[in-house]
């Protein structure tokens, strides 16, 4: 709860009599305070980390380091939230304060209904702007008395007075008082609360006796101690701020369960774990994710209970959490933290995922019990092979080239900056070599490290490329023993190229006999199902004939009917995680599997090569067409519209996993459709036309085969484009457009011109992708005068024949790196202005006609300002003083930041020679001073949005047609814009004593330095820059696990201005 409370005094002020006019000094002064309890937690936490140095207002300490305090009259006291904690002192009651603000006048009076008949009082506050009054005989100023009174009505009854006072003083600041007002017992209606003003408004100039009602505070006094909720109680002179400040706090927060065994500081566990807790405070995420499952007050405890959650699994995840992993600033840090602030209610199925995400989780509802997995290093648990799978199917999809990201902005909390969200740039090199740049924007969830940001992106990313393929079958009771996050065999032998798995015929101790003479070896690890439905491996010491002789026995003596696979040293049984496990007909299962690469783990957290597992022996260098392929149609009605469909089939190709489908109509451009598995694809909503398609062939390690065309196939649908859009109109930067009338209708399509250029065929798409309708609020826009242009667009990409557009002025200067500024705004406007002043800073056009001609007419304003009918305003302009910009250089650019408002708006350049009239002293009337004569400047010419900044001089004209509404300029800068320049760099080499990189760009500022590590065999393990030298090129070393520099290879890439 926050409150601000005033505190004030009063007297009396008056004036000597003598020759002249004196003033009395001011007598009446408010002291407020600003009041705030805050509830930070649900409780226990720990608490501040620094005391006073953690508890900020408006992101200022209390105290710094030095122990000074850069707040004066500052008290805070802290709970921690536990059952039994006292309550805070200084704040006895719960209030609500009802912001007024209404004038009080002494022919009528104000009064407010109270009905929560749980109050115990009222508070009024009460202020005056100003008060005075001048002798009209001496000039004198004095202060003035205004009497005041407060009365309550109680349950509907009559009103009896509680307060009587008076403002009695002079002060010309504003001053306020509060009055608290017990209010007696209520039954019924409640209370009135009435304010009366006893002295009658003077009205008169030379009296200041304005009174104001601020506001009305409800209280219900108590001792609240806030049992099980952290909270926090502070006390400040409100004089330093002007409104309640804002707070942060630096905390340990909430205090969980975490294992008897373990030190959450050290994050090291003692012996062997006896499934016990205690209390303690973390930010290890699966104790989190323990503590939101069973709390009764904010987690899930109401419906599950400790039986219901395997804590086992979570000591494992929770051990993996806290493995020390490099930072990437030649440190280490745990691999997962959880940091998080939950401050509104959400489903508990939705929370518990994002906790899961953290350690690339998820949870789910098995066996009656909720279970978390983690994406760590596990062996697999379960084999499959065409000899338990239902008709040995083995269904693979592969992921689309759209999903194959290479580059991410991860999203991470900063506890350096607030927390506030920041973006850690992430890239896969070896991804950008075959994709090019495909970016992707994430967020990672309760991180607030930007090491552990930089490896969420580098998993991400190194998933899209490697992770590309999925496969679904159906099992029996038998095979349905796997469950989701856990590791599976998938031994299909037709996409392996030869057979590597089957069933036991028989087993005699080492001596296993399969059901087929396998290709094996001595040496190559046979695995087993064994009889309570997990697999183990064993080394193969010996092959005769269908038996297999293995060095170790098996845990368990596997059983007849066993499943067995074998992994040679050319062929892998490939690997897969299990996604789901869904329950079909007749006591049979669905899985569904993600591709797993086990290299995976060691890449992420290390920056290692992900080695290569050969899973096929498949002769995939060359991959079959398809055939078969022709184009049909069908027609759909909805809702009254007919729509017609094209369906592209064709026959399978020889080891195709899948297929890429292009087609066109007329002759026109291909369109390509995203991959698919299937043997047919639609595309709806086609048009008259004659079309053709090609379909090419993918096998599973993406050898694609040659197109496959259709033959020239006439196909009967829509008909022709949309009808142009009828109308067009822009109210400040909402858009409005009247809509179109077609069956087809996709959307309206936006873009723009600098100037009043409308043609559509070289416009800039002012908005991604299509709107669907009218109006529409413009986000972000270019900056100058604009052409907006608008079409209807179907689904065909047609587009109306003609543009409806609007020739307007919109936009913030879209600049990178300002190097010089000419603020006109800010240095008052100079140059020439017609029709227009300067009024609250910003320069507004002259209206056409005055209340009051002279300053003798009554109710002529004491100031220089003037007043004016608002039916119409001038014409104003604004012409700039000439600008000649000094760092002006190749690639410079010179752009406007103009505010403005009004009615039809127009800004105009003109620019003269570089070359000035005078080249020396000698010559006639050359300045005494440095300044330059130059050629007279050209005629104005419309603004184009930016200009190649040079050496020259130039000079604008903003204007303001006449109109009803009145013309404005704000902000009216001219700035010099310099720019990004970047380049990269490959395979250098750097020795220990390190190396600069060899730039060829002349730079004035280096941002941005990125480096990637090579494995060139060596021992570096990162590479980092020393500093961002412009001039010499930054300087980068590479360094051991030890942090020691050494020799290395890498990749680097530079971005400055």
């Amino acid at each position: 709860m926050r409150g601000l409370i005033g505190f004030g005094g009063g007297g009396k002020g008056g004036g000597d009599q003598g020759s002249s006019a004196v003033e009395a000094p001011d007598s009446l002064r408010s002291i407020s305070y600003a009041k705030v309890l805050d509830f930070v937690c649900e409780g226990p936490v720990v608490g501040l980390v620094n005391g006073a140095q953690s508890v900020y207002l408006n992101e200022t300490p209390l105290q710094n380091a030095d122990g000074s305090s850069n707040f004066a009259g500052f008290q805070y006291e802290f709970r921690a939230g536990t059952q039994d904690q006292s309550y805070i002192p200084g704040f006895p009651e719960v209030q609500n304060e009802l912001a007024i603000a209404t004038e009080l006048k002494s022919a009528t009076p104000w009064t407010r209904g109270i009905t929560n008949l749980q109050l115990s009082a009222v508070r009024v506050r009460l202020s005056v702007p100003g008060l005075q009054q001048t002798d009209s005989s001496n000039g004198n100023v004095n202060g003035y008395r205004i009497e005041y009174a407060v009365d309550v009505a109680t349950d509907g009854g009559a009103f009896v007075n509680v307060v009587s006072s008076a403002f009695d003083g002079k002060t010309t600041t504003k001053y306020a008082r509060s009055h608290r007002i017990n209010l007696p017992r209520a039954v019924s209606s409640g209370w009135q609360i009435r304010v009366r003003r006893l002295t009658p408004n003077a009205n008169s100039a030379r009296i200041t006796d304005t009174t104001m009602v601020e506001s009305i505070t409800e209280v219900i006094d108590a001792k609240l101690r806030y049992p099980m909720s952290a909270i926090m109680g502070l006390v400040v002179d409100s004089s330093q701020f002007n409104a309640v400040p804002t707070r942060a706090y630096d905390m340990k927060w909430r205090i969980i369960r975490v294992p008897s065994n373990y030190d959450p500081d050290t994050r090291s566990y003692a012996g062997i774990w006896d499934g016990t807790f205690k209390p303690a405070w973390t930010d290890n995420p699966a104790w989190i994710f323990y503590d939101l499952v069973l709390n009764k007050r904010y987690g899930a405890g109401g419906r599950i209970s400790e039986s219901q959650i395997d804590k086992w699994q979570l000591y494992k995840i929770a051990r993996y959490c806290d493995e020390m992993v490099p930072n990437g600033k030649g440190g280490s840090e745990p691999r997962y933290t959880c940091n998080v602030y939950i401050q509104k209610q959400e489903q508990a199925y939705r929370v518990l995922q994002d906790l899961a995400s953290i350690f690339w989780g998820v949870c789910y509802w098995g066996g009656g019990q909720l279970v978390a997995t983690a994406d760590m290093p596990t062996d697999p648990v379960y084999t499959y092979t065409g000899a338990n799978v239902i008709d040995g199917k083995f269904s693979y999809v592969g992921s689309s080239r759209r999903t194959r990201y290479t580059t991410a902005l991860v999203s991470w909390n900063d506890p350096s900056d607030f927390y506030r969200a920041k973006n850690e740039y992430v890239e896969d090199p070896d991804g950008i070599a075959r994709y090019g740049y495909r970016q992707v924007e994430l967020t990672a969830f309760g991180c607030t490290s930007q090491g552990q940001a930089q490896r969420y992106g580098r998993r991400a990313l190194a998933a899209s490329r490697l992770l590309t393929e999925t496969v679904t079958f159906q099992v029996g009771l038998e095979g349905a023993i796997a469950a989701p996050g856990q590791i599976i065999r998938v031994a299909d032998a037709k996409k392996m190229g030869r057979r590597n798995g089957g069933r036991i015929r028989a087993v005699n101790g080492n001596r296993i006999t399969l059901d087929k003479t396998p290709t094996v070896a001595a040496g190559d690890a046979l695995t087993v199902t064994l009889p309570h439905g997990t697999s183990e491996t064993r080394t193969v010491l010996e092959v005769d004939g269908e038996d297999v002789i293995v060095a170790e026995a098996y845990s368990e003596l596997p059983q007849a009917q066993s499943i067995w696979t074998v992994d040679n040293t050319d062929l892998m049984v490939p690997l897969y995680k299990v996604l789901s496990v869904t329950e079909k007909d007749g006591l049979t299962f669905e899985i569904t599997a993600l591709q797993h690469e086990p290299g995976l783990y060691a890449y992420v957290d290390y920056a290692t090569t992900v080695p290569e597992r050969p899973t096929s022996v498949v002769p995939m260098r060359f991959q079959p067409p398809v055939t078969g392929l022709a184009l049909s149609v069908y027609d759909t009605v909805e809702s009254g519209t007919r729509s017609t469909t094209m369906v592209i089939a064709w026959n399978a190709a020889v080891r195709a996993t899948q297929y890429q489908v292009e087609w066109r109509r007329d002759n026109g451009e291909w369109n390509t459709l995203p991959r698919t598995g299937s043997l047919s694809i639609e595309v709806p909503g086609i048009y008259t036309g004659t079309y053709l398609a090609r379909v090419r062939a993918f096998n599973s390690i993406e050898v694609g085969s040659a197109f496959t065309e259709s033959a020239a196939t006439p196909l009967t649908g829509n008909v022709g484009p949309p009808p142009d859009v009828p109308w067009f109109s822009i109210s400040g930067d909402v858009l409005s457009w009247g809509g179109v009338a077609d069956a087809e209708l996709a959307g309206y399509r936006l873009r723009y011109h600098f100037g009043s250029n409308r043609s559509w065929g070289d416009a800039n798409d002012l908005v991604d992708g299509l709107l669907s309708s009218s109006p529409y609020k413009l986000l972000t826009f270019p900056q100058g005068a604009l052409t907006l242009l608008i079409k209807a667009e179907n689904r065909a990409g047609e587009v109306s024949n003609s543009p409806a557009y609007i020739v307007t002025q919109l936009g913030d200067a879209l600049v990178a790196n300002v190097v010089e500024e000419f603020d006109f705004h800010a240095d008052g406007y100079p140059g020439t202005v017609t029709d227009a002043h300067i009024v609250d800073g910003n320069l507004r056009a002259d209206g056409t006609l005055q209340f009051w001609r002279n300053d003798l007419a009554d109710f002529w304003p004491l100031d220089e300002s003037q007043m004016y009918y608002s039916d119409n305003y001038k014409r104003m302009v604004y012409e700039s003083p000439v600008i000649t910009p000094t760092t002006a250089s190749a690639g410079l650019q010179l752009t406007l930041d103009v505010d403005f408002q009004g009615g039809v708006r127009t800004i105009e350049y003109r620019s003269g020679g570089s070359e000035p009239f005078f080249q020396a002293d000698s010559m006639p009337f050359f300045g005494a001073d440095e300044d330059l004569f130059y050629r007279m400047l050209s005629g104005y010419s419309p603004w184009p949005g930016a200009l190649a900044a040079q050496p020259i001089q130039y000079q604008f004209r903003f204007t303001v047609d006449i109109g009803t509404e009145q013309g404005v300029i704000g902000e009216c800068k001219a700035m010099i814009d310099v720019p990004d320049l970047d380049e990269s760099f490959d395979d250098l080499v750097v020795g220990v004593a390190g190396l600069r990189l060899p730039i060829t760009k002349d730079y004035l500022v280096i941002k941005n330095v990125s480096l990637t590590l090579q494995d060139d065999g060596g021992t570096a393990v990162t590479a980092k820059y020393l500093d961002k030298s412009a001039t010499l090129g930054p300087l980068v070393k590479c360094y051991n696990r030890d942090g020691a520099a050494v020799t290395g290879k890498l990749d680097a890439r530079i971005q400055g201005y």
